[in-house]
């Protein structure tokens, strides 16, 4: 009996987030830090390449995303390589915590993205923003399954949104989530799923993570 596309793809994205499970166990373990200044961002290249290399920057970049005057192409781009960054590598632990401040690399999430990032792996972009904009209504109901629960996870639904009105305005964002458009729609997305998966603190993350002085033990 032939299998059909959908269980082909299934099992596809099943060996790409499995194969990154077993690097996240088989590689050297990410450390432990005090903060995130502590790290020798795994980021350095991708970051300065891009000119996001300063937290600053990064914030500056999802300004001017939610005010419509980044490019298409290079967000979609970006937006790819934040999330493959999450799926390969793990994040690291600060102090005594077993937290890392990131989304929980949970199977089901890491499937969800890798599904995503399978679909656009051809041309490393994902295609939520286009000039002019596209219907992309199936991909954004793709990747809003990979924000925070508004139910489950309510605290992080809300400081996601949190960080969006601070970005653009309390009443900039109401108003536009009172007045969608495609074009806002798929804006503000791009920039809570770049928010969700840590491209403010910890950039565009390509690399495993070292302290200071480039050692990967905790």
């Amino acid at each position: 009996m032939m299998m059909d596309n959908f269980s082909l793809q299934r099992i596809i994205t099943i060996l790409v987030v499995w194969s990154a499970v077993i690097s996240a166990f088989t590689l050297p373990r990410v450390p432990r830090v005090s903060t995130a200044d502590a790290l020798e961002l795994a980021s350095s290249s991708s970051s300065e390449e891009l000119g996001l290399h300063e937290r600053f920057d990064r914030w500056r970049f999802l300004q001017k995303l939610l005010d419509e005057e980044t490019k298409p192409e290079s967000t979609n781009r970006l937006l790819f390589q934040v999330l493959d960054g999450y799926v390969k590598y793990p994040r690291p632990k600060f102090e005594e915590s077993e937290a890392t401040g990131s989304p929980e690399r949970t199977l089901a999430r890491m499937e969800k993205v890798a599904q995503v990032l399978l679909v656009a792996e051809q041309d490393e972009s994902i295609p939520l923003l286009s000039d002019p904009q596209e219907d992309v209504a199936d991909l954004i109901l793709k990747l809003e399954d990979l924000l925070p629960d508004p139910v489950e996870e309510e605290d992080d639904n809300k400081g996601n949104w949190d960080t969006v009105m601070e970005l653009n305005g309390r009443e900039s964002v109401k108003y536009n989530q009172q007045n969608l458009t495609m074009e806002w729609q798929a804006r503000c997305l791009a920039a809570r799923l770049l928010i969700f998966y840590d491209f403010l603190m910890l950039g565009v993350v390509d690399k495993h993570f070292a302290d200071r002085n480039g050692s990967l033990a905790p």
